[in-house]
């Protein structure tokens, strides 16, 4: 694999939105068919590609099985939500947990978050490239991912 590119979930790849009849927020892909292209694109480039997430272990629980997220998750090799372990975003300690539960060195890591204190962060324990990604652009994800020569303009 050329490098392992991790994701964050809300923010970069789902939406949560309050559902008024359960009164629980529903967490929705932005666009699924653009997601499974850029995951896909990044497949194929042989890419690992990993999900590090602060959605709680209960909300987790509650919509892996869906269908539409069934088959989003299908495409990582690995997650690691925070709520199963004793750290969390922006927490340095969760990026080294992450690193050693996949056996990752953080130079092969590209991070992606909407967040710049965990960007910055991770960069703290060696993960170099980070994609500090702003209001779901998963065009501006694919254009850093080239600039980092791990898609291809065939993508």
């Amino acid at each position: 694999m050329n490098q392992n590119i991790v994701f964050d979930l809300m923010g970069v790849l789902l939406i949560k939105t309050m559902n008024p009849q359960s009164q629980q927020f529903d967490y929705h892909p932005v666009n699924f068919n653009e997601i499974v292209k850029l995951l896909k694109a990044c497949r194929d480039a042989n890419n690992g590609l990993y999900v590090l997430s602060n959605l709680s272990v209960e909300n987790y629980n509650r919509i892996k099985d869906e269908p539409e997220m069934a088959s989003l998750f299908s495409f990582f090799d690995g997650m690691i939500i925070s709520g199963m372990t004793p750290y969390e975003k922006p927490d340095p300690r969760i990026f080294s947990v992450f690193c050693s539960t996949f056996h990752l060195a953080p130079e092969t890591i590209i991070f992606i978050d909407d967040k710049l204190e965990n960007c910055l962060s991770a960069q703290t324990i060696g993960i170099t490239k980070t994609i500090n990604c702003q209001e779901f652009n998963l065009v501006e994800i694919a254009q850093k991912l080239l600039e980092f020569q791990v898609l291809s303009n065939e993508s």
